[in-house]
């Protein structure tokens, strides 16, 4: 393992190190959130890549399951802001993260289709699989 691996917390194979036997909740905990800043960090820089169609199901079906907000509430919140209705705009401030995240994932899948295999590896030779 690198040198990270024994020096940071939520690394992966700091929990692995020695003396430890690995069963530190804290040391659980660093590991799962430094994993999904990892994943929240490659989703948004469009670098969240995958060619396993089950994987890539998946990410159709979150992707599709977020963007429902922006196919349903925000034309009735707009056409109820047009009749006069000012607190409808509450409900486009509340569910403008969804479908944030849902175009966001479904970007991630076209890119992945659109892909191929090697000129993911010469990025960083760190991709999703």
């Amino acid at each position: 393992m690198s040198e990270p691996a024994y020096l940071l917390r939520g690394w992966p194979g700091h929990r692995n190190r020695q003396g430890s036997i690995g069963l530190d909740p804290l040391d659980t905990d660093f590991e799962q959130a430094h994993i999904q800043g990892t994943i929240i960090r490659k989703l948004f820089t469009l670098k969240f890549r995958t060619h396993n169609p089950y994987y890539l199901a998946i990410m159709i079906l979150v992707g599709l399951f977020y963007c429902l907000t922006l196919l349903f509430v925000t034309p009735v919140s707009l056409m109820l802001f047009i009749q006069g209705d000012v607190n409808s705009i509450f409900n486009l401030v509340v569910y403008s993260p969804y479908y944030l995240i849902g175009l966001v994932i479904m970007i991630n899948v076209f890119l992945s289709i659109i892909t191929s295999k090697t000129e993911e590896l010469e990025d960083d030779g760190s991709v999703f699989y």
